[in-house]
């Protein structure tokens, strides 16, 4: 689910900024104003000090209050989210709450586009991220987030021509922005997965695995984004038609999957398991 503290963020960012400049006007505005109606210094001390103060509350207090309503509106989709996991009900319902109704933020749109390619539906992925009509206007993250998602829509329908357009016009923010983040591996691995799909829907297998073998080393038997890697490595050989590799990749994907020992959510392991079928079928 997206981060509520990102989108707290983001809410602070659309708002403060407009907010807070009003909020100093109005403060101006309050001292002329009792500067002419008021001679006594107290009084006008006191009354601007009011003014100043609930200003900046409100600048302060309405962002927070539509995080705030963000969060609640959310909660339908996560309790779906939690029990059932990436499915069509759970999809809908984030769009229907987040996408279909008001202004929706760049970043409600991308990852509504990604929980729907995480149930194959590529479609309907492809026209959310259509809706982002100019990626390089977006804030840092979700601009590497439509970037990602759209290397992985391409790369998982086929259309590696498209991918390799987005790859090479946008690479050096990609790579920049992992570097930039590099205490947070995920990022470096998603980033290597998404062009590792590209390469393999252009028929470069070996630099898809190349991408894929970049030296991630699995943190835990719990390391849901080395399980990331060898499950795309299971789809990679299969679309290779590579059967003794893939046997050994679904061998690989399905040990370390029994080793886990935790899950945080109770349907992971199932999805896990329907993944590495689905992908060793050519299918994600």
């Amino acid at each position: 689910m997206t981060s509520e503290s990102y989108i707290t963020k983001l809410y602070f960012k659309k708002y403060f900024l407009v907010l807070f400049p009003i909020a100093v006007l109005i403060s101006t505005i309050g001292f002329i104003l009792c500067f002419f109606v008021f001679q006594d210094n107290t009084t006008l001390c006191i009354l601007t000090n009011i003014i100043t103060t609930l200003s900046i509350i409100i600048s302060i207090a309405v962002p927070a209050l539509l995080a705030y309503m963000d969060k609640i509106k959310g909660k339908k989709a996560f309790e779906i989210f939690r029990t059932e996991g990436f499915t069509c009900k759970f999809c809908d319902t984030y769009r229907k709450i987040y996408i279909d109704k008001g202004n929706p933020f760049p970043l409600h749109i991308i990852m509504c586009a990604s929980y729907y390619g995480k149930i194959s539906e590529h479609d309907t992925a492809r026209i959310l991220l259509n809706k982002i009509r100019n990626p390089k206007k977006l804030d840092s993250y979700s601009r590497f987030m439509y970037y990602l998602e759209m290397l992985s829509m391409c790369g998982k329908t086929g259309n590696w021509c498209k991918g390799e357009e987005v790859r090479k016009k946008n690479i050096g923010f990609i790579q920049n922005y992992v570097r930039k983040h590099k205490n947070n591996p995920e990022l470096r691995v998603n980033m290597d997965i998404a062009l590792a799909l590209i390469d393999s829907a252009h028929g470069h297998y070996g630099d898809a695995f190349t991408l894929l073998n970049s030296g991630y080393k699995p943190k835990d038997k719990n390391d849901e984004n080395f399980l990331n890697i060898l499950i795309n490595a299971v789809y990679i050989y299969s679309l290779a038609k590579n059967d003794d590799n893939l046997s050994t990749a679904i061998i690989n994907a399905e040990t370390f999957l029994k080793n886990f020992t935790a899950f945080d959510f109770p349907w992971r392991k199932k999805y896990y398991e329907e993944q590495i079928v689905r992908a060793s079928q050519g299918k994600l």
